[in-house]
């Protein structure tokens, strides 16, 4: 008796749908695009052939579909560079390497389940049903062959029974996540003391010179100098030309006329717009507001955020019909009702931005700045070229100040240098990877200038000599023994505590903390401090190092996480979700791993630049 297949709607063929509206939308004009030469294949995963017009489809598709985020059309350029080609074939390389691990261990999908999964499939259905008419002109116009189709869907069907049954057996147990919500949700409550420089009780004395060169050699790391690097330069920017640059006088009119709405500008207000169904209603609610309610009231009647209601700043005129009542409104007011593009609304005026109106003379020197700018940039171009020319007929960064207009220079850099040419990170990077070996070049700058470099010399790290920063070691060293100071002095304190001496009759000033979670944040703690107080048993006092001088504390309690709390109870099926999403993720990926690497995967980089071709 044939087994009867159920209609019932299944994630694996609402995935097929998808799959089918891709396939369609995907593979039209298939045939039309010509890659040269029959080439048919990019590659292939064991006996499963990567081919040529489904990666040029995905490519598209994935093209697409990143550009959306974007909300621009993307270059093929563009795509390249966050690795749109990449992600496809590394896709399409999964899957065949599954459709391939199918092949191997005889997994395949019978005709009547093919027939099944065809007349699940709407774009081929009639009134009555199936219809193989419709069926046969869709793929003709797909440019597919009822066998190469169904061969696919069997493919497809086949790999989804197989990456199911992958995934089907990782549901975890519980422990997982109550182990770690107990960890989470565990609380402390704490009475501390802090203490700081101005508590210390006894001053350490000054040290002699012996004590502070014990000091320095201690920590000579602290006083070593980092790696420099001597560097010759030369270089040029926009800004070094500008002053020379001269802008004729009809090139700023003109410049002022196009830009004239930029530096003139009517008033503008700065609006909330609330739209309702109808007048009565905002009418009702501008009532409700006048009688001591609040705008922030209404929006929140209405099922929205504040946020929802900002137009920005507005004009008269781009209000419309509205324009009049809200600029003759005061700032603060609600006006209205007034017609929006949505219906009637209220609106609440939160500032006004005076009109603007700058005259040429006034701006004369922006202009001349923008225009001239632009003419520097396309001097330092010429300049660069220029630069490259001297380089390769056989001159020095040296040389380049003397034969060209490029402004020469040399620093001692190292990766704390800041200042002039090194507060680039295009030159830092480039001093850093320098070589004394470089043939020198000319590399771009973040403004448009450019520059060239040669190392001369690479200076190790060095101890700076103690004579020459004898004041630095003698503060930080007094620093260092206060504070050690202080932390003897909060010792005896927590020994004294820990005896069963009450802070009170030390003298100490406390503050009790409860129901502290291990991710909360104490001011007087730091994140190693707030560690060590989990660490701690009930009673147990410390004096630990604080952000301002040292903390005495004392656990007082330890409140374990209740489980059975609703909210508790929730977030333990969310993390054991999680978790078996994380397991099948990971397996999944270790058996494509496993597969790709038994089957052997074979690309053909000619095949791939060919199909790059048709999207330049």
């Amino acid at each position: 008796m044939a087994q009867k297949t159920s209609n019932k709607l299944t994630p694996s063929k609402i995935f097929l749908w998808l799959l089918m509206g891709m396939l369609f939308v995907g593979l039209a004009g298939f045939g039309a695009t010509n890659f040269g030469g029959g080439l048919t294949r990019i590659g292939s995963v064991g006996d499963k052939p990567i081919l040529v017009q489904d990666y040029y489809s995905g490519l598209q598709q994935d093209i697409r579909a990143i550009s959306q985020q974007f909300g621009t059309t993307l270059t093929f350029e563009q795509a390249q560079m966050f690795g749109v080609p990449q992600q496809t074939l590394s896709r399409l390389v999964t899957t065949r390497a599954f459709d391939n691990e199918t092949s191997e261990i005889g997994l395949s999908v019978g005709d009547e389940t093919l027939a099944e999964e065809l007349r699940q499939i709407p774009n081929f259905n009639g009134e009555d049903g199936f219809d193989r008419n419709a069926y046969s002109f869709i793929l003709e116009n797909a440019g597919l062959t009822e066998a190469e189709f169904e061969a696919t869907l069997r493919d497809e069907t086949a790999r989804t029974l197989l990456q199911t049954s992958i995934v089907a057996g990782t549901s975890l147990r519980t422990t997982y996540a109550e182990t770690m919500l107990k960890y989470q949700l565990e609380q402390r409550s704490v009475t501390m003391a802090e203490l700081t420089d101005a508590d210390l009780v006894t001053t350490p004395p000054l040290a002699d010179e012996a004590t502070l060169r014990a000091y320095y050699d201690a920590n000579i790391d602290q006083y070593t100098s980092p790696e420099a690097r001597d560097v010759t330069y030369a270089w040029i920017t926009p800004d070094m030309l500008l002053d020379s640059v001269q802008v004729p006088e009809e090139d700023l009119r003109s410049s002022y006329d196009e830009r004239y709405d930029e530096f003139n500008l009517p008033e503008r207000r700065l609006v909330e717009q609330l739209v309702f169904p109808d007048d009565a209603e905002a009418q009702a609610a501008l009532s409700r507001i006048g009688a001591g309610g609040s705008f922030e009231e209404e929006v929140a009647g209405r099922g929205l955020a504040l946020a929802d209601t900002d137009l920005g700043d507005v004009t008269r005129e781009s209000l419309n019909d509205a324009g009049a009542i809200v600029f003759d409104a005061q700032i603060g007011d609600v006006a209205g009702p007034a017609p929006s593009a949505f219906g009637p609304a209220l609106f609440r005026i939160n500032a006004m931005l005076p009109a603007q109106a700058i005259s040429f003379d006034d701006a004369r020197e922006a202009l001349r700045r923008d225009l001239g700018a632009d003419q520097a940039r396309r001097q330092v171009a010429v300049l660069a070229e220029e630069a490259i020319n001297e380089l390769a007929a056989g001159a020095t960064v040296e040389d380049l100040p003397s034969v060209t207009a490029l402004v020469g220079g040399q620093i001692i850099w190292t990766e704390q240098t800041q200042d002039g040419i090194a507060a680039y990170p295009a030159f830092s990077a480039r001093a850093q990877q320098a070589q004394a070996s470089d043939f020198p070049e000319i590399f771009e700058l973040g403004d448009g200038g450019v520059f060239a470099l040669q190392l001369n010399a690479i200076i190790p790290p060095a101890p700076i000599p103690f004579e020459d920063i004898l004041q630095t070691v003698a503060q930080d060293q007094t620093m260092s023994a206060r504070a050690d100071a202080l932390m003897s002095q909060a010792e005896d304190l927590a020994a004294q505590l820990q005896e069963g001496v009450e802070f009170a009759g030390l003298g100490l000033s406390t503050e009790n903390q409860s129901d502290l979670l291990r991710t909360d944040f104490l001011p007087q703690l730091t994140r190693d401090g707030m560690g060590r107080v989990f660490e701690m048993s009930v009673g147990q006092v410390r004096a630990l190092n604080g952000t301002n001088g040292v903390v005495v504390l004392r656990l007082d309690g330890v409140n374990i996480a209740d489980l059975t709390d609703e909210n508790a109870a929730q977030r333990v099926v969310e993390l054991t979700n999680q978790a078996s999403t994380s397991v099948a993720e990971d397996l999944f990926n270790a058996l494509s791993v496993d597969i790709q690497l038994r089957a052997g995967i074979e690309i053909d980089q000619a095949a791939i630049d060919a199909v790059h071709v048709n999207f330049q």
